[in-house]
């Protein structure tokens, strides 16, 4: 008796316990076929392949520039940048003959009784500005007027104001880092 006769009779039982047994170990064997056969296959793959090529490096990456060094800045330099605000907006090439300096901004707002510009806020009709007028800063919209002065347009960082003196361009001044606050708006933290 060859050997796929006694595999034949062996799961052709007609019993029922015995034949459903036979059935899930023939499943089980024919999986495991079906698994040795894809491990077969791939370990055949992985053998007849051969591995990818390497890709050198172009030489102009292989070489390395020199570091430029970050040299100190002079107390002048210093200065400059100081007076200077990076992100002002009215800031200007340090040699350029345009720039005004803080003492001859402060002589243009003079003409204005006392308002200094401290804020300006939304767009359009809505937009108005923040004033800062005897140590007390009001919100002055478009069309509304503060000692005498009729807020005419609001730009970024600049307001113009008219009157029967004429019409004044009014321009945002930075807030100095030790200016002290107005008096009655202390903050609480410091009590």
């Amino acid at each position: 008796m060859s050997a796929l006769n006694r595999l034949n009779l062996r799961y052709r039982v007609d019993t029922e316990p015995l034949r459903t047994e036979r059935r899930a170990e023939l499943l089980a064997l024919f999986l495991g076929i079906v698994l040795l056969l894809q491990i077969a296959w791939g370990a055949s793959q992985l053998w007849l392949l051969s591995p990818p090529e390497p890709i050198q490096p172009s030489q102009d990456s292989l070489q390395v520039r020199e570091a430029l060094g970050i040299a100190a800045l002079s107390e002048e330099q210093s200065r400059s940048m100081l007076q200077r605000p990076l992100f002002w907006p009215d800031r200007r090439p340090a040699g350029d003959s345009a720039v005004e300096s803080s003492s001859d901004r402060a002589a243009e707002q003079e003409d204005i009784e006392g308002l200094r510009l401290v804020g300006v806020y939304g767009a359009g009709n809505s937009a108005g500005i923040i004033v800062l007028l005897n140590d007390s800063k009001l919100r002055v919209g478009v069309g509304e007027t503060v000692a005498g002065w009729r807020v005419k347009s609001v730009e970024p960082g600049a307001a113009v104001l008219t009157s029967k003196k004429g019409k004044q361009r009014l321009l945002l001044q930075p807030a100095s880092a030790n200016a002290n606050p107005p008096a009655g708006r202390r903050s609480k933290r410091g009590r």
